[in-house]
């Protein structure tokens, strides 16, 4: 899926535009137990060698903490449609019911849509330097925001099921 990704779009999300993973990125990535390390993808299963949409993954900064880390890409095509916040919503709601209370995320400066999805949650700056935000919120004084917002999505998508059932 990265050669789907423009340049812009790796930079933001791996702070360089790395074209491919190594062996122990690939390991790092796909070890997931969905409860410490859970990751959610976007596709569209109906559309054949449809490599995803986007992907949202979180990471819990190690077993005892109520704290993860939170990295979310999508496909240039798919931005600025609303996958992020719903992706990032999603997280929040399986977050929670793991037991995490915290998200951080590592965000260019440059990746404002990024930003603004994490401000939608209150997300405060905790840390900068020149090359990178380090930005974070609680998910339980959100949980309303995502519960309202997942509601909206769950409606939009019962719409497109229906037009998309229509047409075939």
């Amino acid at each position: 899926g990265l050669d789907k990704l423009s340049y812009k779009t790796r930079k933001n999300r791996f702070n360089s535009p790395i074209k491919k993973f190594s062996k122990s990125e690939i390991e790092y990535l796909t070890n997931i137990d969905n409860k410490d390390h859970l990751a959610i993808g976007a596709g569209m299963c109906h559309i054949n060698n449809n490599p995803g949409m986007g992907i949202a993954r979180y990471i819990r900064i190690n077993k005892n903490s109520h704290k993860a880390e939170i990295a979310i890409v999508v496909v240039d095509e798919y931005q600025k449609k609303g996958l992020g916040t719903l992706l990032t919503c999603l997280l929040i709601k399986y977050g929670i019911k793991n037991n995490i209370h915290k998200f951080f995320g590592y965000v260019n400066p440059d990746n404002i849509p990024m930003i603004k999805i994490l401000k939608k949650f209150n997300a405060k700056n905790i840390r900068y330097n020149e090359n990178m935000l380090c930005l974070e919120f609680d998910l339980l004084k959100n949980k309303n925001k995502v519960f309202k917002i997942l509601k909206e999505f769950e409606y939009k998508e019962s719409n497109l099921d229906k037009e998309y059932n229509k047409s075939i």
